[in-house]
């Protein structure tokens, strides 16, 4: 049986200020991942390893 580990409320401050946070205002789209040389990830539908962006 795995022992659940918790985390002290304290400690909550420090870790919410490395967690990015946006602000949704309708400012535009916004580049989530960016894939400038694709050797060896993801294939497209041709096969190939295409370069790729994420736009949210």
């Amino acid at each position: 049986m795995m022992r659940r580990r918790t985390l002290s409320p304290a400690a909550w401050p420090a870790l919410e200020a490395l967690e990015s946070r946006l602000m949704l205002d309708g400012a535009g789209p916004v580049i989530n991942e960016l894939m400038a040389s694709n050797a060896e990830g993801l294939r497209d539908a041709d096969g190939d390893t295409s370069d790729w962006i994420e736009i949210f």
